[in-house]
C-alpha cells in the first residue's frame, strides 16, 4: 500500500538525520509555560532578558534541551533554584536533569545580548528596529523563518507549544507595549518608563510571541456574532494612523463572520481578536496580528489579486492564520505547507463570501500565475511560494473531487478534531483519507512531491453509428499510483458533466467536437492529442 511517508523520504532524509531525529530523540520534556520580562536598549539594539519557564517532565527525561542564539550571552541558569549542569554548543543548550522524576521543574534563565536583525522581515527575520515618521522608537520582531530561539531560549523540539505564555516589557513611558493575548498589567515607573504585561492563555508557537513597542494608539470594537455572542476586537495603529486604521479595519467584521462560517469559532476567545500596526509587511503573531500594508487595499496599495478586487491582501491572510497556522498548525517545519496553503485557501473563501463564487473561482485560479512549478512543495530546495498558491490550487481540486458540501464539513471538523494540536503532513492524509472514505495518498503525493501538476491527455473520437454519441478518451499522463482527478467539462462554456481521470485511458460518451475540460475547476494542464 502506498505511503506518502516513504514517497517524501528521499527528500527528507537530510533534514530528517540532522534536524528532526535529534530533536525527536533528545527533547522529551515538555515546555509548559514560558514567562519574559524584557528592557530593550534602543540606542544600543540590545535586550535584558529575565525568562522563567514551567517543564513538565517524566521519570526518565534526562535533559532539557534549548535552543538560544549564542548573540545572547546567558548570566544565569537555575533549575528548581538552584544551579544544575548545563552545556551550551551554539545554539543548544542541554541542561541536566540531576533528579529523575516525573512532574514539574522550574527554569529560570537571565541573560543578554544583540538579537539578530531582520535583513528583510517577515521574510528573512529577527528584530526590527525602526524610527517611525514622527521620530519616535519603534521595536517590533518576526521570527518564523529563524525560529524564537533569536531572542528567547526556545524548546528544541518544533511541534513543543507553551500551555500559556506570558511577556512583560519596561520600556520608555512615551511609548507602548502591545503583547500577545490579554492585557495584565500597565503602568507608569520612575525615571520616564512604563512597565506593561501581557498573557497569552492558549497554546502558542513559539515564534508566535511578539514584541510591539512603538507609539501606539488603540481602537476598541466589539464583533456581535450570528448566534449573538460578542467576541472582542482591539486595533493597535500608530497614533498618527487612527483615523485610516478605523476606516481600514472595517473590513475585519464580516471576515471573521465569512471564516467562522467556513473554519468554525474564532480560536482565541478568551484572548480577542488584535491587530498592531508593524514597519514590515505582515505576520501571523497569535492575538497581536502583525500588519504593515499601509491601511491600503490590495498588497501596498497593488491588486494583488490581478482580478481587480478591493480588500486588504493583508488583513485576510495573516488573519486567516488564526486558524490555520496557529490553532491548526505543523507538526515539523516540513508540514508548514499546509498552514499557508489552507491559510491562501482561505483567502478564496473570503472573495466567495464577499463578491460571490463566480469571482471566487476566478480569484482560485488567478493564483496561477503565482506558482513557479521549479520544485515539490514537499522539497529540501526552495519551493518559493509553491505551498501557497500551488497548495490553495491543490485544496481547491480536493474540494471539487470531494464535493463542496461534504468539503466544508470536512473543514469544520478539520479544525474542532486538531485545534491547538501539531499536525503533521501524514496524519493529515490518513485523517482524511478515513473522513471522506477515499485512499487520498495519491492525490496529495501528485501535488506534494512532483514539480510538474498534472497533465490531462484527452482526444475524442467521432461516433461510430449515426445513433452512437462522440466518445472522450482521457488519462492523467504523468500520474502517480491511486491519483484521481476531478475533471468538468465544459461546451461553449456551459458546464456538461464532470470524469474522474487516472493514469489509465478511459472513455466517457459526450455530445460533441465541442466539449472540452474546464481548467478553471481543478488544477491540472490539458493536452489535446491528435486522432
Amino acid at each position: 500500500m502506498f505511503s506518502l511517508k516513504n514517497a517524501i523520504y528521499i527528500r527528507w532524509r537530510f533534514l530528517f538525520f540532522t534536524i528532526f531525529l535529534p530533536a525527536l530523540l533528545s527533547a522529551k520534556a515538555d515546555l509548559s509555560m514560558v514567562n519574559l520580562h524584557v528592557k530593550p536598549d534602543f540606542k544600543q539594539k540590545s535586550i535584558q532578558v529575565v525568562c522563567k519557564q514551567i517543564w513538565q517532565t517524566a521519570s526518565d527525561d534526562s535533559t532539557i534541551n534549548l535552543l538560544l542564539y549564542p548573540q545572547l550571552a546567558i548570566d544565569s541558569l537555575l533549575l528548581d533554584g538552584q544551579r544544575p549542569k548545563w552545556v551550551r554548543n551554539a545554539n543548544h543548550i542541554s541542561i541536566l536533569l540531576d533528579s529523575r522524576k516525573a512532574g514539574q521543574r522550574h527554569l529560570r534563565v537571565v541573560y543578554h545580548g544583540k538579537p539578530l536583525e531582520a535583513p528583510n522581515a517577515p521574510w528573512d527575520g529577527g528584530f526590527v528596529w525602526a524610527i517611525d515618521p514622527d521620530g519616535k522608537p519603534w521595536l517590533t520582531v518576526a521570527c518564523q523563518d529563524k525560529g524564537a530561539a533569536l531572542w528567547w531560549p526556545a524548546p528544541e523540539a518544533y511541534s513543543d507549544h507553551p500551555e500559556s505564555a506570558f511577556v512583560s516589557c519596561t520600556y520608555p513611558a512615551n511609548l507602548f507595549f502591545k503583547g500577545n493575548g490579554q492585557l495584565v498589567e500597565d503602568k507608569k515607573l520612575k525615571n520616564k518608563l512604563r512597565y506593561t504585561s501581557w498573557k497569552s492563555t492558549y497554546p502558542i508557537n513559539t515564534y508566535n510571541l511578539s514584541l510591539n513597542i512603538g507609539d501606539y494608539g488603540l481602537i476598541i470594537d466589539t464583533l456581535v456574532r450570528r448566534n449573538g455572542t460578542q467576541l472582542a476586537l482591539a486595533y493597535y495603529p500608530l497614533k498618527r494612523n487612527i483615523d485610516a486604521a478605523r476606516r481600514q479595519f472595517q473590513q475585519v467584521k464580516p471576515m471573521i463572520d465569512c471564516y467562522e462560517q467556513y473554519f468554525g469559532p474564532y480560536p482565541y476567545e478568551r484572548d480577542g481578536f488584535s491587530i498592531v500596526e508593524v514597519p514590515y509587511a505582515g505576520m501571523e503573531h497569535q492575538g497581536a496580528i502583525a500588519y504593515g500594508n499601509g491601511y491600503k487595499d490590495g498588497y501596498l496599495g497593488a491588486d494583488y489579486s490581478g482580478i481587480g478586487l478591493d480588500f486588504d491582501f493583508i488583513l485576510i491572510h495573516e488573519s486567516g492564520h488564526q486558524w490555520w497556522g496557529n490553532a491548526v498548525t505543523a507538526a515539523e517545519q516540513g508540514d508548514e505547507w499546509h498552514q499557508e496553503a489552507f491559510c491562501t485557501y482561505a483567502e478564496y473563501t473570503y472573495v466567495r463570501c464577499r463578491y460571490g463564487a463566480a469571482k471566487a473561482v476566478e480569484y482560485v485560479n488567478a493564483k496561477k500565475r503565482l506558482v513557479a512549478n521549479e520544485f515539490p512543495i514537499l522539497s529540501t530546495d526552495d519551493s518559493g511560494i509553491d505551498m501557497y498558491s500551488k497548495g490553495a490550487l491543490m485544496l481547491y481540486t480536493l474540494e471539487n473531487l470531494i464535493g463542496p458540501g461534504k468539503w466544508k464539513d470536512l473543514l469544520l471538523e478539520l479544525q474542532e478534531n486538531f485545534r491547538f494540536k501539531p499536525l503533521s503532513t501524514d496524519e493529515l492524509v490518513r485523517w482524511m483519507s478515513v473522513k471522506t472514505g477515499r485512499n487520498l495518498a495519491g492525490f496529495f503525493e501528485q501535488y506534494l512531491t512532483r514539480a510538474d501538476i498534472p497533465v490531462l491527455e484527452y482526444k475524442i473520437t467521432q461516433r461510430s453509428t449515426a445513433n452512437a454519441p462522440d466518445v472522450m478518451h482521457y488519462r492523467i499522463a504523468n500520474a502517480v499510483s491511486g491519483f484521481q482527478l476531478p475533471v468538468s467539462l465544459v461546451e461553449r462554456g456551459r458546464p456538461v458533466g464532470q470524469i474522474i481521470a487516472t493514469g489509465f485511458w478511459q472513455e466517457s460518451p459526450v455530445s460533441s467536437f465541442e466539449v472540452m475540460p474546464d481548467e478553471n475547476a481543478s488544477y491540472f494542464s490539458p493536452v489535446l492529442l491528435k486522432n
